[in-house]
């Protein structure tokens, strides 16, 4: 809410002024608290995984053993590209 905007005198201002004020990011067509939400998903994620993959004393068959095995193997690109 835009307190500074009087609800009797521009109600649509009043409720949805500080909201208006945020700009959707160039990379997006939309912005909103779900884009939000789910850029903060992927980061949260991108961190496990890459935690993951440094923890090279995880125990092994562990979740987390596989997936941090999966994740390095897949930026091991010269590995890859020796692969295929």
């Amino acid at each position: 809410m835009d307190k500074n905007t009087s609800a009797c005198t521009d109600f649509y201002q009043y409720a949805n002024g500080s909201w208006l004020k945020n700009e959707i990011p160039a990379a997006y067509p939309r912005g909103g608290a779900f884009n939000v939400l789910a850029e903060n998903n992927r980061k949260a994620l991108h961190e496990i995984l890459e935690e993951a993959a440094k923890k090279t004393n995880a125990t092994k068959g562990s979740n987390e053993q596989k997936i941090g095995d999966y994740y390095a193997s897949c930026l091991d690109e010269t590995k890859r590209e020796a692969e295929v």
